[in-house]
């Protein structure tokens, strides 16, 4: 997936019209609003403004003791692109093997697909013998279901060192599961020295609606560094941000964008009583399995909401006569009820 699916899906405003509506007889039931059950797809998780990417690249050492450490204690998240045979990862297998995949699942953070050795793509067969490598150390890790989603960043090499047509490397990702990491605004080294410079840009972000990726490279160390007082003070402002961001990870974002973009919610019933929604989507189920975040329209009676969709249910407190919930498209309907 390369960069103009951001783009696409960052520059429209998603809303969600009620497909049809289905009441009783009005002798039977209490007469209610005609937009009652009416639903948008919120273009972020939770509804929030903007959605935040924090990269890291070469799986460095200043990552595993400055980055993680900061990213932790401020309940932040990031994705490490990782290069399984390089040195910085060969020095420290104990941590990039053992001890950040026991962690990271707990603590919402994820590696992503960085090739193996970051020398580049000779030709094809190369380049799919670089990332499929490396996505086998990941899934090795990381085990779960399969086929799954892995983010890929490409290595920062010389022009004459990447020989594969922009056709060959869509093809080869496609083959292993791989997108494209969206395309980055800044990289947080050379003008970019301050967090107010760095905050800039998930302002802009809010103020745009769409999605900004940081790429880091080492954080107090290393090359390509950024100063710690600078990385500390841009990690408090965009925490400080967080009822506005949606801070999270390459897969999660992906995920949402490409089953936001392809949602359709059909609203089976909306009365008094009850609303019953089945919410849809375009993309593969196999692979794109992230719940969406509703708003549904409910009758201002309803003091509190009980929502299910299947075997998962909870109870909300609906605010301007909506309720903001989330649910998995293509799955069982979505039944909203009054009452907790």
């Amino acid at each position: 997936m390369n960069a103009s699916r951001v783009m696409a899906a960052c520059v429209s405003a998603v809303c969600v019209t009620a497909l049809s509506l289905g009441y009783p007889d009005a002798a039977t039931a209490d007469p209610v609003a005609s937009s009652n059950g009416a639903t948008r797809v919120a273009k972020w998780k939770d509804d929030k403004q903007a959605a935040i990417l924090l990269t890291f690249d070469d799986s460095l050492d200043s990552q595993i003791h400055n980055a993680v450490p900061e990213l932790k204690k401020r309940d932040l998240v990031g994705t490490f692109y990782v290069v399984p045979g390089g040195g910085q990862w060969k020095a420290r297998k104990d941590i990039w093997e053992k001890t950040f995949p026991k962690e990271f699942p707990a603590m919402g953070m994820e590696y992503g697909n960085h090739t193996l050795t970051h020398h580049g793509a000779k030709d094809a067969a190369d380049f799919d013998a670089e990332v499929s490598q490396c996505n086998d150390v990941i899934l090795k890790l990381f085990p779960g279901k399969t086929p799954r989603l892995v983010s890929f960043a490409i290595p920062g090499v010389k022009k004459e060192d990447w020989n594969i047509t922009a056709d060959q490397e869509k093809e080869i990702l496609a083959k292993h599961n791989l997108f494209r990491r969206p395309e980055y605004a800044i990289m947080a080294v050379g003008y970019y020295t301050t967090a107010d410079h760095m905050m800039a840009m998930a302002n802009d972000g809010i103020k745009k609606g769409d999605v900004k990726c940081y790429v880091f490279h080492g954080v107090g160390g290393n090359y390509l560094s950024t100063a710690m007082p600078t990385f500390t003070d841009f990690l408090d402002k965009l925490a400080a941000k967080r009822e506005q961001l949606w801070i999270t990870t390459a897969i999660p974002e992906h995920k949402y964008a490409i089953e936001r973009d392809g949602a359709a919610v059909k609203v089976v019933q909306a009365d008094a009583r009850q609303i019953q929604l089945q919410l849809t989507s375009k993309a593969d189920p196999a692979l794109y399995d992230y719940p969406l975040t509703l708003i549904t329209q409910v009758p201002a009676a309803w003091k509190t909401c009980r929502i299910t969709q299947g075997a998962t249910q909870s109870t909300v407190q609906p605010t301007g006569g909506s309720v903001r919930y989330d649910a998995l498209p293509n799955g069982a309907p979505v039944t909203i009820e009054a009452g907790g």
